[in-house]
């Protein structure tokens, strides 16, 4: 390449030269990228999280087994009443197994209740959420009942759930009964597994119960991960004013402008 050639660059067949972007292409950057900051900045923030979490995780033996029964609810912050149960067996339980609550021929209302739970700082309501399960052949007299209590209130059951329980009048209203499917099918089923939610508003505290009952040792309830869970809000954003967005593009225009060609001879 001789001297007056130097520093040339090729032109393209529109007449722009090859690895100079073009106006269009510089102002097309900004708005992409003015564009990608706006839709960041409108994406709601998570700012809600977990208040109280209980997952049984270490605590196996805590709880009540039969046949005294002998009660150990030391080092947990959850208790427990078994006063209209009857544990007449070593095999009789209503304690902490692998992690999880369980409950085995307790032959009567047995109830698990978390301690009190301040939300006296939560805005909007809260959920509270658990996983249920169940194992072997349940009958309609075998139930688990989720309750919560609003500050110091009156305890209000969760009825019904998916159609796997009773509602009103019917066994006196449950959230899952045996012989009762999600969905509502009375086919002996069951409810299998599930999780059950529920929203509650309360201004200061929350206290979650659950009740449980199953007459034979082949019958078993569980239930885990009792989450009470603050609002998710989007946090307030800041987006560029219209001024701002018409300097981005004078500064593009004027960035442009300044690349120009240079002309044959021009060092």
């Amino acid at each position: 390449m001789n001297g007056s050639g130097h520093g040339m660059l090729a032109r393209s067949m529109m007449g722009q030269r090859v690895g100079q972007p073009a106006m269009g292409h510089v102002i097309g950057r900004w708005l992409i990228l003015l564009g990608a900051i706006g839709a960041f900045a409108f994406t709601p923030q998570a700012n809600g999280g977990v208040i109280y979490f209980e997952d049984f995780s270490l605590q196996d033996g805590k709880g009540a087994i039969g046949p005294f029964p002998t009660l150990d609810v030391s080092g947990v912050d959850w208790t427990i009443d078994i006063s209209a149960a009857t544990l007449g067996a070593a095999t009789d339980w209503f304690q902490v197994v692998d992690g999880r609550f369980d409950v085995r021929d307790v032959d009567g209302r047995s109830s698990w209740l978390s301690p009190l739970i301040d939300l006296s700082g939560v805005a909007g309501p809260v959920e509270l959420s658990l996983w249920a399960g169940e194992d072997g052949d349940l009958e309609t007299s075998d139930f688990l009942d989720v309750l919560y209590s609003i500050d110091g209130g009156p305890f209000v059951l969760i009825e019904n759930w998916q159609g796997a329980g009773a509602a009103g009048a019917l066994l006196q209203g449950h959230t899952l009964i045996g012989d009762r499917a999600i969905g509502g099918a009375t086919d002996d089923a069951d409810w299998g597994a599930t999780l059950v939610t529920q929203s509650v508003f309360a201004a200061n505290s929350l206290r979650i119960r659950v009740d449980v009952d199953t007459n034979a040792n082949t019958e078993r309830i569980r239930f885990d991960d009792v989450t009470v869970r603050a609002p998710t809000v989007p946090e307030p954003v800041t987006v560029p004013e219209p001024a701002t967005l018409a300097s981005f593009l004078a500064i593009a225009v004027v960035a442009g402008g300044l690349r120009r060609t240079r002309r044959r001879g021009e060092r």
